[in-house]
């Protein structure tokens, strides 16, 4: 693929590098020294970038292959995901869908943090050879 515009560059770096480190830490602690690193980073590396408050505060970076529906794999286009509730409803008819042709449907509420994961889950299965653990309570 190809980052059509200089702007969104920053923000795919750190969303990929949030992937490959930032959600292997633990603490909240090594998060925030994280994220703070990273806006240094940018900062440093792309002239007239975001700052902190603008990567980490006031929205939440997300990109994503999956906001057209219908699209074969190789058609597919990793692009920024600037619409949220949108990026919702459009989980939720994946979900109706599959609902529809599974046996066993399943009932899920994608509020925000439940959104958020399903990105990073849809982005590893992409990945050649991608897996992941999933750990939760309940």
């Amino acid at each position: 693929g190809n980052c059509k515009r200089k702007d969104v560059m920053p923000r795919l770096w750190v969303h990929e590098s949030m992937r490959v480190f930032h959600d292997r830490l633990i603490s909240i602690e090594d998060k925030d020294s994280y994220k703070k690193m990273c806006s240094e980073l940018v900062k440093k590396n792309f002239p007239g970038a975001p700052d902190y408050d603008e990567l980490f505060v006031s929205r939440n970076i997300i990109f994503g292959d999956f906001m057209v529906m219908g699209l074969d794999l190789e058609e597919r286009v990793y692009e920024e995901v600037l619409d949220m509730s949108k990026m919702i409803r459009i989980m939720e008819e994946y979900l109706e869908e599959y609902n529809f042709s599974s046996t066993n449907a399943m009932n899920l509420v994608f509020f925000m943090d439940a959104a958020e994961h399903t990105t990073r889950i849809a982005r590893i299965l992409r990945q050649p050879r991608g897996n992941a653990m999933l750990v939760g309570v309940g």
